[in-house]
C-alpha cells in the first residue's frame, strides 16, 4: 500500500529503514529534471535509486501522493534488480 506523505501515518525517518515508495510514479517533467534518478552502482551497495530519489524528494518538500483507487501488482524473478541488490547485501545511501 501506498501512504501519502501528508498524512500523519508518514514518518520520514522511515525512510532510513524501508522505502514507502516504489519507482512507479509520475509528475511534471520539470520535478524529474530537478531531481534526477542517480544511476546504481551495485559494487558501491547502491542499488535502490528509487529509494534514494523518494527521500531526496521528500526532504525537499516534494508531496508523495498515491494515486486513488488503482492497483499496481508485482511479480519477482531471479536475476531481477532486486535480486541482485539482495545478493550484494547493499547498504542505505547516504541522502
Amino acid at each position: 500500500m501506498q501512504l501519502d506523505s501528508e498524512s500523519g501515518l508518514c514518518d520520514p525517518s522511515y525512510l532510513a529503514w524501508l522505502n514507502y515508495w516504489d519507482a512507479m510514479s509520475f509528475a511534471r517533467t520539470e520535478l524529474y529534471r530537478l531531481f534526477p534518478f542517480r544511476r546504481n552502482d551495485l559494487a558501491l551497495g547502491f542499488g535502490h535509486e528509487d529509494w534514494h530519489w523518494n527521500a531526496w524528494t521528500l526532504a525537499e518538500g516534494v508531496p508523495h501522493k498515491p494515486a486513488p483507487k488503482t492497483m499496481h501488482f508485482k511479480r519477482s524473478r531471479k536475476g531481477s534488480q532486486m535480486d541482485k541488490v539482495n545478493c550484494t547485501g547493499g547498504v542505505r545511501w547516504p541522502l
